[in-house]
Formats: C-alpha cells, sequence, structure tokens
C-alpha cells in the first residue's frame, strides 16, 4: 500500500470479528505475493543475449511457494538441477512460475548461443554440419543417359592424363547421378561422378602405344583410345610474342620462362596441342588468346612436373581477350601469397594465384573446358568479364572472387573446394564469391565446397540471377546473399548444406520463388551469424522448404530478435507447421509428391541407398542419434530400407526405415550390445522397395577400451631432480621411484596421495610420473584419446614421443620451464583431451611419461591425474575382396566366370567362395557365373557390394574368405 495513505472504517459500519480475520488472511496472502512478484526469476549459469564457447551450464534456482514450467527449446528441465548444453546451437530457456498462492505468473525469456570452438566465430546459433557423403545413385537412375569421357586423342608420355566425365541425356543436359566411372584397364583410377560430373588422371605413360580406357557406369560404357607418342618435339618459347603467331594442331609446346603477347596481337592454339609450362611461369596476355580445342581433341595446359605448379594466364586491359574452347588446364597457381605479393592485383578473399586473372575490363570466354586439380584458384575479375559454357571446375581453393564485372555460367559445373573429403577449416573456400557486378547462373552444379556456395557478401551491391542450378554439400550456405545484393533465385535446388537460401548481413534483397530447398541444417533464413546490421528483405514464395532442421527462420544477432516484419515467406510447402510464418502448406508426401517432379536429377523412382558415413567402423558412443541413412536422391516415391545388426551369433535386432516423398535422410536408430573381447558387431542394410543398396551398407562397430584409468596407480619423483630426457623413455629403470595412486598433488585437499612439492618459496619445478601398460595386440586400436588433469601445466609422452602439452609453451621443455599460468580453479579439476596415433601402441610393455610443471615458484598447489581410453575393431574382422573377381586380379573380366565354372566343375580351389558369389545370394552355382557374364556384355545388374572396389562383405553367410 502507498504510504501515507489512511484506511477508515465507515461510519455505522460493524466488523465481523470472522470476516475481519479472514480479511487479514487475504491482506497477508496479497503482501506475500506481493513480494514474491518482487524477486526476480533466479538462472544461474546463463545470461540473456550471451554467446559460449563449446559448452554451459545452468541452474534455474526454485523459490517456496511457486510452480515451475522450464523448457528448453521445447525440451522441460527441472528446477535446482543442473543442465549440461554442450551441442552447439541456439537455445531459448524459457521459463513460467505461478503462485501457488495466488495463481499469478510470471515469465522470463533467456536466449544464448553455444557455438562451437573448433569452428571458430562462424557459426552462431547453428550446429556444425557437416555434409553428408553422396550416395551412389541406382541402375535405373542411368537409363536413357549417355557417358561423355574426354581425354587427349595423342599424348606424351611422362604426363599424368586427365581423364573428365559427364552424364548427358539425349539433348545434352547433364543428368544429376551420383557413383563411379571405372575401367578395366586402370582399376586403381575410378572417377567419382558427383551428380554427373567428375575427373580423374590416368598415371603417366611411360612406353610408347595405344592406351585404351573403356569407362563405365552401369550400363553406360564409352571407350576411348589415347595414343602415346613415342618420342616428342617440344618448342621452346618465352619472352615476348609480337606477331600473330599459331601453335598448330598437335604441337607440343614447351613454356619455359615467362611469356606474354602484346596488345593488338593473336596467339592461336589449335585442336591436340600440349602446352607444359615451367614452375611459376605467367603467362600474359595484353592481346588476345584464341584456343580451338574440341571434345575429341582438346588442348591441355599442364605442369612440365606435376609437383611443380606453373603459374597462370593473366588478362590486364581491355584490349585482354580470352576466347577458349575445348581446353583441359590443370597444375597452375603456383604462388600461394599472389595477392599479397602483387601490387594492385585487387581484392580477394584467398591470396592464392589465380588460373585466369582478369582486370581492367579484360574479358574471357571458355567453352567445353576443364578447370581441374590447381593449387590456387581458378579465376579472379576486377571489373571483368568471365563466361563459362558446359565447363567444369573442380578440385581448386575456390572458383575465385569477382569485384564488379560480370561472371556467367551456362550449363557448368563448379565442385570440390579443395575437395570432397577435405577436412573442414574455416578458410573461405566458396564454390564462387561476387562483389558488385551482375552476375548469372544458369542451369548450373555448385557444390562439395568447405564454406559457401555462392557467396555474395562484402563490397558493393549488385544483382545476380541464378536460375535451374543445384547446389549441393556447403558446409555453410549454400547461397550468401549480403550487403545491398539484389538476388533473384528461380527454379533451382539447395541440398545438404548448412543452409539453404540466406538474406544476410547489409541490406540484401532476395528474391526466391519456385525453389526447393531440402536436406539443410535451415531451409530459408533472414539472418546470418554474426553480430551485424541486418536491414533486407527476404521473400520466398511458391517453392518446397522440406524436412530441413529449421524449414524457416528468422533469428539474428544484431538485436536478438526474429526479424519477422523483414521476412515475406508464405505460399510454400514445408513440413513443420511455423507461427511466425502460417502462411504456407503442410507437406503432404502422399499428395503432393508431383510437387518434386521438375527438381528431379533424373526421370527414376528407383534411387540409391546406404550409410551416409565418412567412416566405416563407429563406437557404440558415436550412435546416440542414430546411425545416418541417405538416398541418393529425393524421388516421388515412397522408399522403405531394411536393417539387421548381426553378431556371429546371429541377428540380435531388425528394423525398417521409411522415406516419404522428398525425404532423403533417415537415422537408423541402434542398440549395439556390449562388445566382448571377441565379439563382432556388424550393422547392415538388408534390402530395399523403390531402391538399390548402392552406397556403404554395413558398418562395424568397435568397443571403447580404458587402457589407464583415472585414479590408477602411479610412479613418480618429487625430490627436486632434474632428470633431463632419458625417464621419457620405456627402457628407463624406475624401479626406485614411489608409486602410489592418483590424484596425486597437494594444496587442494581432495588428492588421494599427497606429494613433496618443495618449500612454499622455492617450489620444485616440476614432478615426473611414469605408468606401465601392457598391450596384447596394438595393431586393433583404431583410435587413442589421452586425458590430462594437470595443475599447472603438463607434457605427455608415449613411449617416449611427446603426444600432447597443455599449458605449457611452445619449444623446448626443460626442468626449469614455467607453465603459461597458474591454473584456474576449474582448470584444476579438468581433464584435457588430445587424439594420439594409435600407431605409437607397441605389442607387450608401453610406458606413459608426464612431467607437471609449475607456474611460479610460489604456487600453492599441484594435480595430476590421467587416462588414457582408445576404442579397438572386434578380433573376428572380415577380409576385404572385389565381388565376382574369382581370380583375385584386382577386377571383372570374362576371365572371372571362367574361374567361376571351374571352381565349380573342374575341382579347382579358391582362397575366397565369397568373391565368387557374384550375385551374392549365399551360394555359390552357376548362376554366379551367369549373373557376372550378363553383367559384362548385356548390360545386366550391378554386382552387389563390394564392387567395384576392395571390401567387406556386406552380408553373413556360410561362405568364408581367407584373401589378406
Amino acid at each position: 500500500m502507498a504510504h501515507g495513505t489512511t484506511y477508515r472504517r465507515a461510519r455505522g459500519f460493524r466488523l465481523n470479528p470472522c470476516r475481519g480475520y479472514a480479511v487479514a488472511l487475504l491482506l497477508t496472502s496479497v503482501i506475500l505475493s506481493a513480494n514474491r512478484a518482487w524477486a526476480q526469476i533466479q538462472v544461474n549459469g546463463v545470461v540473456d543475449r550471451t554467446v559460449y564457447t563449446d559448452s554451459v551450464v545452468f541452474t534455474v534456482v526454485g523459490a517456496v511457494g511457486f510452480d515451475y514450467t522450464n523448457l528448453l527449446n521445447g525440451t522441460p528441465v527441472a528446477v535446482d538441477t543442473p543442465v549440461d548444453v554442450t551441442t552447439a546451437n541456439y537455445y531459448e530457456l524459457d521459463i513460467e512460475r505461478r503462485d501457488t498462492t495466488s495463481g499469478a505468473t510470471e515469465n522470463q525469456l533467456l536466449r544464448f548461443i553455444v557455438r562451437a570452438s573448433e569452428r571458430g566465430n562462424s557459426e552462431w546459433g547453428l550446429p556444425p554440419w557437416v555434409p553428408y557423403p553422396s550416395i551412389p545413385s541406382a541402375a535405373a537412375e542411368f537409363i536413357g543417359a549417355q557417358l561423355q569421357i574426354v581425354t587427349p586423342q595423342d599424348y606424351p608420355q611422362g604426363l599424368p592424363i586427365p581423364v573428365v566425365s559427364w552424364v548427358l541425356d539425349s539433348i545434352g543436359n547433364r543428368v544429376g547421378v551420383n557413383g563411379s566411372v571405372t575401367a578395366a584397364e586402370f582399376p586403381d583410377q575410378p572417377l567419382h561422378l558427383l551428380r554427373g560430373v567428375g575427373s580423374t588422371f590416368l598415371p603417366s605413360a611411360s612406353a610408347e602405344g595405344l592406351l585404351t580406357y573403356t569407362g563405365t557406369a552401369h550400363s553406360l560404357s564409352t571407350e576411348k583410345q589415347i595414343n602415346i607418342e613415342s618420342s616428342n618435339a617440344w618448342d621452346s618459347v618465352s619472352g615476348t610474342i609480337s606477331v600473330d603467331t599459331t601453335w598448330s594442331e598437335n604441337a607440343r609446346v614447351d613454356v619455359v620462362d615467362a611469356l606474354s603477347v602484346v596488345s593488338g596481337v593473336t596467339l592461336t592454339v589449335e585442336r591436340g596441342a600440349v602446352v607444359r609450362l615451367a614452375a611459376g611461369v605467367d603467362v600474359e596476355v595484353n592481346g588476345r588468346l584464341v584456343v580451338n580445342g574440341t571434345l575429341d581433341q582438346p588442348v591441355v595446359f599442364t605442369p612440365t612436373n606435376p609437383s611443380a605448379p606453373w603459374g597462370g594466364l593473366l588478362f590486364r586491359t581491355t584490349n585482354s581477350v580470352a576466347d577458349i574452347t575445348g581446353a583441359i588446364f590443370t597444375g597452375s597457381g603456383a604462388n600461394p601469397n599472389w595477392f599479397n605479393d602483387v601490387a594492385g592485383s585487387g581484392s580477394s578473399h584467398r591470396d592464392e594465384q589465380a588460373l585466369i586473372y582478369l582486370s581492367g575490363g579484360a574479358t574471357a570466354t571458355l567453352n567445353d573446358c576443364s578447370l581441374i586439380d590447381l593449387a590456387g584458384q581458378a579465376g579472379h575479375g576486377e571489373s571483368s568479364f568471365l563466361t563459362l559454357n558446359r565447363c567444369l571446375v573442380q578440385r581448386c581453393t575456390t572458383t575465385g572472387q569477382f569485384n564488379a564485372g560480370s561472371v556467367v555460367l551456362n550449363d557448368s559445373a563448379l565442385i570440390e573446394f579443395p575437395a570432397a573429403n577435405a577436412p573442414f577449416a574455416d578458410d573461405d573456400n566458396d564454390a564462387i564469391y561476387f562483389t558488385g557486378g551482375a552476375h548469372i547462373l544458369r542451369n548450373s552444379l555448385v557444390g562439395w565446397a568447405l564454406d559457401d556456395g555462392i557467396d555474395a557478401g562484402s563490397g558493393s551491391g549488385g544483382t545476380v540471377e541464378v536460375t535451374g542450378c543445384w547446389i549441393e554439400s556447403c558446409y555453410h550456405e549454400a547461397m550468401a546473399w549480403s550487403r545491398a545484393r539484389l538476388p533473384t533465385v528461380r527454379d533451382s535446388v539447395t541440398i545438404n548444406s548448412g543452409q539453404g537460401i540466406e538474406c544476410g548481413f547489409g541490406d540484401p534483397t532476395v528474391d526466391a520463388a519456385n525453389c526447393l530447398s531440402t536436406a539443410n541444417v535451415v531451409g530459408t533464413r533472414f539472418g546470418d551469424n554474426y553480430d551485424w546490421d541486418y536491414n533486407g528483405f527476404l521473400t520466398v514464395t511458391g517453392s518446397l522448404l522440406l524436412f530441413n532442421q529449421r524449414d524457416i527462420w528468422g533469428q539474428a544477432w544484431d538485436d536478438w530478435s526474429f526479424h519477422l516484419a523483414q521476412i515475406d515467406v508464405q505460399n510454400n510447402f514445408v513440413t513443420m507447421p511455423n507461427a511466425n510464418h502460417p502462411n504456407n502448406t503442410l507437406w503432404d508426401p502422399s499428395k503432393d509428391s508431383a510437387q518434386l517432379v521438375p527438381f528431379l536429377p533424373t526421370p527414376a523412382t528407383q534411387v540409391g541407398v546406404g550409410f551416409a558415413v565418412h567412416e566405416l567402423r563407429f563406437s557404440p558412443a558415436e550412435t546416440a542419434a542414430g546411425l545416418p541413412v541417405r538416398l541418393s536422391t529425393f524421388t516421388t516415391s515412397t522408399v522403405t530400407v531394411d536393417y539387421e545388426i548381426d553378431t556371429p551369433a546371429g541377428v540380435v535386432s531388425n528394423g525398417t526405415l521409411t522415406f516419404v516423398a522428398g525425404e532423403t535422410v533417415q537415422h537408423m536408430p541402434v542398440d549395439v550390445p556390449n562388445l566382448g573381447s571377441e565379439a563382432f558387431v556388424r550393422v547392415r542394410l538388408t534390402a530395399a522397395t523403390n531402391g538399390e543398396l548402392t552406397g556403404i551398407t554395413s558398418l562395424t562397430f568397435s568397443q571403447k577400451v580404458t587402457v589407464i584409468p583415472s585414479g590408477a596407480v602411479w610412479k613418480y619423483v618429487d625430490s627436486g631432480t632434474n632428470l633431463f630426457t632419458a625417464w621419457r623413455f620405456p627402457d628407463y629403470n624406475d624401479d626406485s621411484w614411489a608409486a602410489d595412486v592418483a590424484e596425486l598433488g597437494y594444496g587442494d585437499g581432495n588428492e588421494a596421495t599427497t606429494i613433496e612439492g618443495g618449500p612454499t618459496d622455492a617450489r620444485y619445478p616440476t614432478v615426473y610420473f611414469r605408468h606401465h601398460f601392457q598391450i596384447a595386440n596394438a595393431a586393433a586400436f583404431d583410435s587413442l584419446t589421452v586425458r590430462l588433469m594437470r595443475d599447472d601445466g603438463g607434457v605427455v609422452y608415449l613411449n617416449g614421443t611427446e603426444i600432447f602439452r597443455s599449458g605449457m609453451p611452445n619449444g623446448e621443455i626443460l626442468y626449469s620451464t614455467e607453465a603459461n599460468n597458474t591454473a584456474t580453479n576449474e582448470e584444476e579439476s579438468t581433464f584435457f583431451a588430445q587424439a594420439v596415433f594409435p600407431t605409437l601402441l607397441v605389442d607387450g610393455n608401453n610406458v606413459i611419461a608426464v612431467e607437471i610443471h609449475q607456474t611460479n615458484a610460489t604456487s600453492s598447489d599441484i594435480s595430476f591425474d590421467l587416462e588414457l581410453v582408445g576404442t579397438q575393431t572386434p578380433s573376428v574382422v572380415a577380409p576385404e575382396f572385389i565381388r565376382a573377381d574369382a581370380n583375385d586380379d584386382g577386377s571383372l573380366d570374362v576371365a572371372d566366370p571362367v574361374r567361376i565354372l571351374l571352381a565349380l566343375f573342374d575341382g579347382q580351389t579358391t582362397d575366397c567362395a565369397d568373391a565368387l558369389d557374384a550375385n551374392d545370394d549365399g551360394s555359390m552355382n552357376i548362376a554366379d557365373a551367369v549373373y557376372a557374364l550378363n553383367y559384362l556384355f548385356i548390360s545386366g545388374p550391378i554386382i552387389p557390394q563390394p564392387f567395384p572396389l576392395l571390401g567387406i562383405d556386406p552380408t553373413l553367410d556360410a561362405l568364408g574368405c581367407q584373401r589378406s
């Protein structure tokens, strides 16, 4: 009640004593409730609008007289219970508490982010995304297509031979299939197709003659013959070309030093020519470069030495023109720091030299070209003009950054930056990057980039038109639009990426319609992963936003709000209702599947199926979220996949996964039984409807092994003696050392064993520890991790090799070396982890040696404990073989069905009956020879896994294999 206010009883009114008591109680309740409301809801550990690294622990503190409803991203959490959040993501902790007396409620919303330190500062609010690997397409997806193989027709000895492949339909459009092009003549050089395109190199030939390459992908086959020349007369060139010059058909040109073409002069290179360039050599074109190659006789630009890249082609003025057709470029980009070393070269997110550098209004047009396996960037533009028609850019740091000017891509492919299987590094490995200018991408494939697919980020604004494109497998955004960009996106697919269509920082106006964004972390988003300004506008209409972790998201970190007023996302199909965007239709696979037809990469309804994993062996702990199973593509049909978990004793569990129309990824639940020392547990896919098992169909589980537990017995020396380095090695005699259990130390009061640390003002700088352990089979270890508790710093050695240092400076470690800093209270009880090469283990005796260092001579405490854990492949491991390779020569040819027949009817023995079981029906009979012959000569069904590469048998049967 307000101070200074007097309440009086009305004249003539007598208060009933009982009623007075009730009123008093009511007033007391109101006062108590009011006092409780004054107290803030208490949460320890998290603060609103804060970013935490790797993890955070919070507790909602309960108050007497209140009921609580606490939801963390929709999941209930209890009061007075610590909650450890370790998964990188954006979180909303929504707390409602209700006064149990008055029923009054109050709410508090805490928004916070946990980000992964391994990904730096680039993924606020997103879980770290690793694209799923591609699944090979089913045989049906190849039907009606044709296999185009591009190789040189004539080629010199001593140079790796480039091979480029496209899968095309009857009118020359790329067919979006995955898989391998194999050649019986070169079994070790498979060419991997990513949505219908790829490249590889054959080993350099050492002898003259006709070389045959028969490329095969399912029912498709194309034969190329390459004439390896007996000798070559190379024409050495360098210096200046000042008159029109032609390098004739099949010319062999050796560019031995820097070469330039003056303004007004044309250098023409005819079909079949091979241009060999010395290490670091640049070709500067101030005039015109014309290349007249063909698909049958391409011109090849290649380094003289494959391990020593040449430089690049420089076009610096409006008079600089490139008109290039039918060329294969490889091995350029000699200078990794070119943009810093060459003054006035412009702005680039990547520093490496570009194959094609354009500035000052230069123009380059490339038709039917391949830019593959480059040491640096494929291109760079400064107010210049680049057109790629039916070109492949593959395996380089990036296609390049293009500042102003124009880039036009027609029917091209930009893939693998720097490689599909490269480890992640936050290093601007975009497929292509635009600032300013007006750019157009039509009917092109973009992806397999460690950063973004199409990034239009910093710098001036401009337009980008994307029509009929397919963008896949990018660690961050498939399309990232920022600054004053005006992108229009039509009839395009974004799939298997961190975010599909992003309207990011600055003030881009993004207009997307008739698109499919599926199987991404976010389908479409307003906002970005930084606390920058967000003034743009996102429009997405008439599109399919399906099976993303978040179909639509509008959270941005300028003010930590959902920018609903800047998002117009309506009249789309979505797979999850969204109260912020109600004007969309919930996807009904049974009714809406026809909406997928315009986006299908092939017309087939039967698709490939396999485990979408990068490793073949797992520990049970790694499967908590289930094992991902992926289709080669979405389809209008429902696909089912059966699975089993097997041990040598039989099947322990099984089930079926169902993929509805448009869905490409499911997670298989895994409950692996406890692994004994001789156990073998295999998870396998067994059958599919409307699908074909084409990818990895069998996985093996490893068991976790604690080699050294925490709290183990350690030998130690705490006498203040300098032991130099001999103590680190296994053969050092430590019989005289003291021994006791960890935690070892002093000063904290929680030690299991108290050790000596020296006088309080002259602490011993180093204490030494050793532990012996026995390993029966070191080769069985797949992984090894050391976990070190140290106060203040420590260095760990395994069998004499340093494997980890924590809290210690770089360089040589001496007895007197001090730790970097005093360990905090939290660090004193933290186990710091480091992966270790398991190859350092040996059979028999092994030794871990550890030195713990103080940060100064007056340190108050010291702590040490250590745990060494690993994973082992179960000892019953199946051998690897190639199915139908009956004679074990590494390939399938007519000799193999003959070998099967000899084994059946002529008494010949085999060391691998599984290999002779060509149709994988669990028995060996004449049907296997027929199956192999059908595959070889009449385009019969694909040989079951493992084929065409070595692998383990995905099916358990009575047959066997003893191949090593």
